[in-house]
């Protein structure tokens, strides 16, 4: 297994979009299989989230760090609270238990999913089941989950590092409108 050209962009960008994307890089394009992103997710080479149009984005450490100084944790919906501590209770968890154990619909827990995704609150930590050769489940963790394997030096990141990484963006001719969904400011 070899993941080397999504390395490349994860150093030259800091992230990378799951499936094909019209207007940025993607695994998919990179040629990349279910075992590669796992592998990527396995090893915290990278945080999925849903930072890019509400799909799933996988970031750097830099980048991710960089962000999630910006991140808000505040103002979480009650559900959304109630949410974030079964993950924290039960990590890392897998989709099925959630939806087993959560009152709302499959629907409903997907938005909230979403939201504490775009805020940097819960990522995919592991496979869950394996369903076929491309395609499997995802087991949850928080951030501080994920976080508690990588080295100390590696959870800060100063304000200097992001505008490296922006300017890195702007030189590979990543459209605005998507360096500034990924940092979370208005255009």
């Amino acid at each position: 297994m070899s993941t080397e050209r999504v390395d490349k962009i994860l150093h030259e960008i800091g992230f990378i979009m799951l499936n094909q994307h019209n207007a940025l890089p993607s695994i998919v394009e990179a040629g990349e299989t279910w075992e590669d992103l796992i592998e990527l997710i396995r090893s915290r080479k990278v945080f999925l989230c849903k930072l890019i149009d509400k799909k799933t984005t996988l970031l750097s450490r830099e980048l991710y760090f960089a962000l999630k100084k910006h991140s808000a944790k505040l103002d979480l919906s009650s559900e959304e609270e109630i949410l974030l501590e079964f993950i924290i209770q039960n990590e890392p968890v897998s989709t099925d238990l959630i939806r087993l154990s959560m009152p709302q619909s499959k629907k409903e827990i997907d938005k909230l999913m979403v939201s504490l995704q775009s805020r940097l609150l819960v990522t995919v930590v592991d496979e869950g089941k394996r369903l076929t050769k491309n395609w499997g489940t995802y087991l949850w963790g928080t951030s501080t989950f994920w976080e508690k394997s990588l080295l100390k030096d590696e959870l800060s990141l100063p304000q200097e590092e992001l505008n490296k990484l922006i300017m890195k963006m702007r030189l590979h001719q990543i459209d605005e409108k998507y360096i500034f969904k990924l940092i979370g400011k208005n255009q």
